[in-house]
């Protein structure tokens, strides 16, 4: 408040000698007046969500202070120190979130509660001049607490500014090729490097068997709690309800754990995150009360967000797209955590590795896609026997890895064998036609051996070679590993393949072509070449011999995919179809000496424009690690060249540092598209991912795009560029050709419940933005009218779903009119919406299992 405004505001102190007369009266009352100022604020639903979690006795201390408040504005000398106490008031009020309009309103409750008492007890004549003084004072005291307010708002505002400066921190301070723990530990550190009112952060991770929390990289104070799963334990709460919490440690019902913590902080708030089966939570105390009311939990549940994004991006890098198994990727810090259970419960841990007798011929006689049918059957049935506590994992083709733990003898493993064998034997139905194959297994058992991880996988694995050799003689299905028995023929098999696959790099590379769709304009201009190397009849795909080839091979393939994928653009050309080609490179080799000349080269035999040619760098935290990558990157595109990062989520952690390299497109990789359909949530990734991308000034392609609905949902997001088999599979040059005489391209599914979820995802999101800034500007007669709003269309499919969007709809149009406190609407709206969102998972996981119990009828 300025001086002119306080001078013209500050009450005439002549009134004083008249209120001395009356001060007993009118203060005598106090407690009374404080009663009816909290049973105001208590009675209205946006300003008692304030108080919700309030202890009585804290009430209790609140009315108090009120009633003390009243006494003394009919005592004060308006000296500086009053002022600063009541503005400190003000920003008290904005810090627990109570709005100017409330606060206004609470001083008509002193007002009409102290004209009550003048009706009663002050004569006539002094009624007057004794109202007109009491006025002044509450408007003196009104405008020093929204003096106070603004102030609030104005820290509160540097606040957020920090939190927001320590997310991008958080973020950029952290090296590439990094796992997600990495960047969880950069959050909680960066949130409290600098913050005031911040004292104490953590996340810890749920286990698969709810065992106790245990926070890692604890900051700020250290106590190692360990948080046992109880019913009314706040960091429980927030994880089983999925929304965040605030706790007071001066609530009764404060866990012993936090206890120590109650002469340092005040409260915490505890965000839950996490995806799929990876869940867990972020712990923040503050010293002030009313802090995390004051910046906004939204502040912190956007670390809890990015927590969802990192954890997503490294689920999508290690998980296997056609099972949904954990695959390859997963595999060590999936067997340490085994490792470290069995020695925490001295139990046995079972390493077993296991392939499908009999799996080959089904392909090769009803097609990879049977294959793929049978596999993902598999899979099913092997998650469907396991215990909670084990784990299945895809090694690749029809091999996998199980870690069976908390066994307490030999038998019990021989149960699980047995259980394993008949379920594989079990006969599998492809596409009517019925077949069955057996299994082969190698077992190691930790710790009667007593090795490092890869030691006992290595072991586990030569008894599984051991096992397949001695497959008509043996008596059981498996081998267990021992060291006087199984010998290492792994290496001399290796070198072989070696070998096999080099020979035919000289004279039988064949390059298929993929192609790229352009949403928007519904064409092909971008294809990607794809190597293949043909052996006898059979086309052998890159999964079959690239893991066998030596980097000088790789490089050599590589030149030769180049070399032939330029001679086909200007035979394209000559056709008449203008194309760019994308060609695989491993990052190492873009930094080789003879690389820019070989492709100058390339470019001038075939009059080929180098911005045609786009080379697709193998993402790799060491090579965008390097000095000379930068450096290289750009004298490519001085050359013209354009420059994609290809399977972008296999090491993630590059994708945070892609502002300082210029590419001119990222490649989703295919781990995230295959099987989309059964993770809808992924497709919050998906958003996050593209606003990255624009942000970036970067195009996206969404690699793996295989079924109608993936198809329609990526669409309706925003994806400008689809690569997958719902477009076309990897093509022959002549066939290409052909196909890209045909058209329209990509049709996808936009009435399945999959494209139904992707748009209302997209429809929430801009509402809510609308709703955080204009809501006022939501036209509710065409929200009310069935024909002109898309919610009734979109979110049809049955009752639940109705009633939810008929709450939604009533609370748009409640806060388009001002009904309801905007803050807590839009908490109301998360809700609804994550309800929704919900609700269309659960049918599209009853819709999934009929389809899947049709296939198997």
């Amino acid at each position: 408040m300025n001086k002119a405004t306080g001078i013209f505001l500050e009450p005439d102190h002549s009134g004083h000698t008249l209120l001395s007369q009356y001060r007993k009266l009118l203060a005598g009352q106090s407690e009374a007046l404080a009663k009816a100022f909290y049973d105001y604020l208590l009675s209205h639903e946006s300003t008692a969500q304030v108080f919700v979690g309030f202890t009585e006795s804290r009430l209790q201390r609140l009315a108090a202070a009120q009633a003390e408040h009243a006494r003394l504005l009919l005592t004060s000398a308006f000296d500086e120190t009053w002022n600063e106490r009541v503005r400190a008031l003000g920003r008290t009020h904005q810090a627990h979130g109570i709005t100017i309009s409330w606060i206004a309103g609470a001083y008509l409750i002193y007002q009409r509660h102290w004209e009550h008492l003048m009706h009663i007890a002050v004569p006539e004549r002094d009624r007057e001049p004794l109202r007109n003084y009491l006025y002044q004072l509450l408007m003196y005291d009104l405008m020093l607490q929204l003096d106070g307010y603004q102030c609030g708002v104005q820290e509160t505002a540097q606040e957020r500014s920090e939190l927001f400066a320590a997310m991008l921190r958080s973020l950029t301070d952290v090296p590439g090729d990094t796992g997600a723990e990495a960047f969880l530990c950069a959050m909680c550190r960066e949130l409290i490097r600098d913050n005031k009112s911040l004292g104490w952060s953590w996340f810890a991770n749920l286990s698969a068997d709810h065992e106790p929390l245990r926070p890692q990289c604890e900051h700020g104070i250290e106590i190692h709690p360990v948080i046992a799963d109880t019913s009314d334990d706040p960091c429980w709460q927030a994880l089983r309800s999925k929304q965040a919490v605030i706790f007071s440690l001066d609530d009764p019902r404060c866990p012993d754990w936090l206890l120590p913590l109650r002469e340092k902080l005040a409260e915490i708030a505890i965000m839950p995150f996490g995806i799929q089966d990876q869940n867990a939570i972020g712990v923040v105390g503050s010293r002030d009360q009313g802090y995390f009311q004051r910046v906004g939990i939204d502040q912190f549940s956007a670390f809890a967000h990015m927590g969802d994004l990192v954890m997503a991006l490294q689920q999508q890098s290690r998980r296997d797209p056609l099972t949904g198994l954990p695959n390859r990727m997963a595999l060590d810090e999936r067997i340490e955590a085994a490792l470290e259970r069995a020695q925490r419960n001295q139990k046995l841990l079972a390493i077993l590795m296991c392939d499908l007798d009999g799996f080959k011929p089904v392909n090769d006689t009803y097609g990879h896609a049977a294959g793929d049918q049978l596999l993902v059957t598999f899979a099913r049935r092997m998650l469907a026997l396991l215990r909670g506590t084990d784990t299945i994992i895809r090694m690749g083709g029809d091999e996998f890895v199980f870690l069976l733990g908390d066994l307490e003898r030999w038998t019990d493993l021989e149960v699980i064998i047995e259980r394993i064998r008949q379920a594989v034997e079990l006969p599998y139905l492809l596409g009517g036609v019925e077949v069955q194959v057996g299994t082969s297994m190698g077992v190691t058992l930790y710790p009667l051996d007593d090795g490092k991880p890869r030691d006992l996988l290595h072991h586990a694995d030569l008894a599984l070679y051991e096992a397949k050799a001695h497959k008509v003689t043996r008596t059981d299905p498996y081998i267990l590993y021992d060291p006087s028995v199984v010998q290492d023929t792994n290496s001399a098999l290796r070198v072989a393949l070696r070998e096999r696959f080099h020979r035919l790099l000289e004279d039988h590379v064949v390059v298929l072509y993929q192609p790229i769709l352009d949403v928007k304009k519904g064409v092909i201009h971008e294809v990607e070449a794809l190597a293949r190397l043909q052996e006898g009849d059979q086309l052998r795909a890159t999964g079959e011999f690239l893991p066998y080839l030596t980097a000088s091979d790789r490089r050599l393939l590589s030149q030769k995919v180049l070399e032939q994928a330029c001679r086909q653009w200007r035979q394209w050309k000559n056709e008449g179809h203008d194309l760019i080609i994308g060609v695989n490179f491993e990052p190492r080799d873009l930094l080789d000496a003879g690389i820019i000349p070989l492709i100058e080269s390339m470019l001038e035999q075939n009059q080929m424009p180098a911005d045609h040619l786009m080379l697709e760098v193998l993402e790799g935290g060491e090579f965008l690690d390097a000095v000379s990558a930068k450096k290289q990157l750009l004298r490519f595109k001085e050359m013209g060249l354009k420059i994609a990062l290809d399977d972008m989520g296999s090491a993630y952690a590059s994708l945070l540092r892609l502002k300082d390299y210029p590419f001119d497109v990222i490649k989703l990789d295919q781990v995230f598209s295959l099987g989309l359909e059964t993770r809808p949530r992924d497709l919050h990734f998906l958003l996050s991912m593209l606003d990255m991308a624009k942000g970036l000034g970067v195009d996206m392609i969404v690699e793996g795009v295989e079924s109608p609905n993936v198809l329609a949902a990526v669409q309706t997001l925003g994806v400008s560029h689809i690569q997958g088999y719902s477009i076309a599979k990897p093509l022959p040059a002549a066939l290409l050709s052909t196909f890209l005489m045909l058209g329209p391209y990509g049709r996808g599914h936009r009435g399945h419940l999959f494209a139904i979820y992707a748009q209302f995802l997209l429809l929430a999101r801009a509402m809510r933005t609308v709703l955080s800034y204009m809501p006022q500007t939501v036209n509710v007669e065409a929200l009310c009218n069935p024909a002109l709003c898309p919610l009734h269309d979109m979110l049809n499919s049955d009752e639940r779903i109705n009633a939810l969007r008929e709450q939604l709809q009533h609370l748009l149009a409640q806060m388009a009119n001002g009904q309801v406190d905007p803050e807590g609407g839009l908490v109301e709206y998360d809700r609804l919406v994550a309800s929704i969102l919900g609700q269309l998972e659960q049918s599209m996981v009853v819709l999934k299992s009929t389809d899947g119990l049709q296939e198997e009828l």
